[in-house]
């Protein structure tokens, strides 16, 4: 049984405002004796302990902590019991639960225990949010059993107040919106909903990869080697993931098999970063190559039958798709975005906390994308600032016949 005398003593000496020198000559030891014992190097000597204990008017028992000993002893014990006994019925785990909670109140394994029971029991919900809240209040609240308790309260929570919650806890990695919804989908017994969410986390995970390997050092418009070697990089991850499903034998770098699919705008992205530092170096034929490739996917995009189902290509996003759609919301959406091309601005509606990525439509399982118009994607072509790589190939012929096999496909309104 661990003894508590290094601790004890100290915060009994320390109460009398004594220093360890000033204790010592009390005791008639010497002063390293005492650093001794309250560093728990070593322990007073048997004899000694009454006399300790009758100085700072204490029982012997209450110096040696064995009282908390035992407690912690207790605690482990039920603990133990806790996690492998095989309880009868659910009330005989809800009393067993309830009863260890009156008796460790400060405990946060049992308290996670503890809010998981009131969770199941809808008229105990205020009390299992307020015990969650105290917990989290408590200046030693440790993450590991946030995360814990975060979950079992999306898990419990009301749609109505469900976005709430959200807003209030999602984070990333394992908390985000998306694993936070799957967890409450499989508590429920919904598995649909927790496949699709699950699948949603793995796409914010690809994201989050792709943005390490790109934003994160300030590439978008610096058209340099280390841009150059990022897009490649996400390129081939891309490609590693989706070789399996895409259609024949070769694929092109840049557009895979050169068939639209939810990857769309990431390779049109791409694929104009890497004509741009071809075009910055020199390497004209290279950077032609490559718009060509990208051109040609842009026109296979927006030459879609409107309702054409997108997915990713991806066994493990077998769930996301997004049906394919022309037209802008409102007119209220669009803004000027040069002579004649008009961006729209997307709406506030949202889904996993993403803005119109997924976005629900009349409550079925697809997903509705709007392509609201292609003006994005002319713009590298026609930008002289921020896309300026491009000024010692615009003069070319290619390059303007480019643009206008794209400008086509802009929706004016």
């Amino acid at each position: 049984m661990k003894l508590y005398i290094a601790e004890n003593l100290r915060q009994l000496r320390q109460s009398r405002g004594l220093t360890q020198e000033q204790l010592a000559e009390q005791l008639g030891v010497s002063f390293q004796a005492v650093s001794r014992w309250e560093n728990g190097l070593s322990y007073p000597d048997i004899e000694l302990i009454p006399e300790i204990a009758a100085f700072f008017e204490v029982s012997s028992d209450e110096l040696m902590g064995t009282e908390k000993a035992a407690m912690e002893q207790n605690l482990l014990r039920d603990k133990k019991r806790l996690r492998t006994e095989d309880f009868r019925t659910a009330e005989e785990y809800r009393a067993f639960v309830e009863e260890l909670h009156r008796k460790y109140p400060h405990d946060a394994e049992i308290l996670v225990s503890f809010v998981y029971v009131l969770s199941a029991i809808p008229e105990r919900n205020e009390e299992m949010r307020r015990h969650i809240r105290e917990y989290f209040a408590h200046p030693d609240a440790e993450k590991a059993y946030i995360d814990q308790l975060i979950t079992i309260l999306t898990a419990a929570e009301p749609e109505e107040s469900l976005t709430a919650v959200l807003d209030t806890y999602a984070a990333e990695g394992d908390l985000s919106r998306a694993a936070l919804l799957a967890y409450r989908a499989s508590e429920r017994g919904e598995y649909d909903e927790y496949r699709r969410y699950r699948q949603y986390n793995t796409l914010e995970i690809l994201y989050r990869l792709f943005d390490r390997i790109f934003d994160h050092r300030g590439l978008w418009f610096n058209w340099n080697p280390a841009a150059e070697d990022a897009a490649r990089r996400k390129l081939s991850i891309l490609n590693l993931l989706t070789a399996e499903q895409m259609a024949g034998d070769g694929m092109d770098f840049v557009t895979g098999d050169g068939e639209p699919d939810l990857w769309y705008g990431e390779r049109i992205a791409w694929g104009f970063q890497l004509a741009g530092n071809h075009a910055l170096e020199g390497r004209t034929e290279e950077a032609f190559s490559v718009l060509d490739s990208v051109v040609r996917l842009i026109e296979k995009f927006y030459s879609l039958p409107e309702g054409t189902v997108l997915t990713y290509r991806i066994p493990e996003l077998s769930e996301l798709r997004e049906t394919f759609r022309y037209g802008v919301r409102n007119p209220d959406d669009v803004l000027d975005f040069s002579e004649n091309l008009h961006r729209c601005m997307r709406s506030n509606e949202k889904f996993c906390g993403t803005d119109l990525r997924y976005d629900r439509k009349n409550g079925e399982d697809e997903y509705d994308h709007h392509v609201e118009c292609a003006a994005w994607d002319i713009v590298p072509l026609t930008d002289t600032e921020e896309w300026s790589c491009f000024d010692s190939i615009r003069e070319d012929r290619r390059f303007t016949e480019y643009a206008e096999r794209i400008r086509k496909y802009v929706i004016r309104v």
